[in-house]
């Protein structure tokens, strides 16, 4: 076979299909809000930060959620509907306050700021209200089949303000979930502390700056279908094919 025919055939493969390669696409809090163990009546739907923190300081737990329909619309525009997987998927903060030991300037965060460890989990309900969930009733949210996706270390910084991304486990239940499967491709997390010293401090939806929001970041890749990767692998079958025929064959055709 001659060589350009193989270039022929290394060009089609190259232009077949769809676009390929990873995309990441931002999804920022559709509503978020915290539970505070001291005042487990209060809630705090409106304010501009939450915060997470062991008992020590009064237990409090971040709640966030993100709508990604429209994330999974774009990824279905760009690769074609079900021919895509997820790779990734980040949680990102952003905080004003990541100093050890600073102490906010707000009555309702008082405790100094703790390096320490804390775990996302993702929930099955997604029936919570920002402006009415409270520690009293946070429980009437969470559920056994709940998944922890990860425990992470948040470290204090020399600068007051810092974001940082976490990666979150690609658990079947939240993969699941941002692909539409329950039927609404929303996503809500908690956040609680997993030490007795963290106490960590970010950004809601409320603070004056969007690129401070809680933001969840997907990352997608295209997955062949089986008619193209049939196609790649029978046209590579014939340039392996070709390609030891014309070793073959070339001595005898030599002057």
């Amino acid at each position: 076979m001659p060589k350009h025919h193989y270039l022929t055939i290394i060009l089609t493969l190259s232009m077949t299909g769809i676009a390929q390669g990873e995309t990441s696409l931002s999804v920022v809090a559709a509503k978020d809000t915290f539970v505070n163990a001291e005042y487990p009546d209060v809630n705090y739907g409106n304010k501009g930060a939450m915060q997470v923190s062991a008992d020590i300081y009064g237990e409090r737990v971040a709640i966030l959620g993100f709508d990604v329909a429209e994330a999974v619309e774009d990824f279905n525009t760009l690769y074609g509907s079900g021919n895509w997987s997820l790779t990734s998927i980040a949680l990102q903060l952003s905080t004003n306050n990541g100093k050890a030991n600073d102490v906010p300037n707000n009555v309702i965060f008082f405790d100094p700021i703790k390096a320490g460890a804390f775990s996302v989990e993702w929930m099955a309900d997604d029936t919570w209200d920002e402006m009415s969930l409270c520690y009293a009733n946070l429980t009437d949210h969470l559920s056994t089949d709940d998944v922890q996706l990860g425990t992470y270390d948040w470290t204090t910084t020399a600068e007051s303000e810092s974001t940082s991304t976490y990666g979150l486990g690609l658990t079947n239940a939240l993969q699941d979930d941002i692909l539409g499967v329950s039927g609404n491709a929303f996503i809500s997390l908690s956040i609680w502390a997993a030490d007795d010293t963290v106490c960590y401090l970010f950004n809601t939806r409320s603070y004056n700056t969007a690129s401070h929001y809680p933001t969840l970041i997907l990352t997608a890749e295209v997955v062949p279908e089986p008619a193209h990767t049939a196609l790649v692998c029978a046209l590579l079958g014939l340039i392996c094919a070709g390609w030891r025929r014309h070793r073959t064959a070339s001595p005898t055709q030599r002057p």
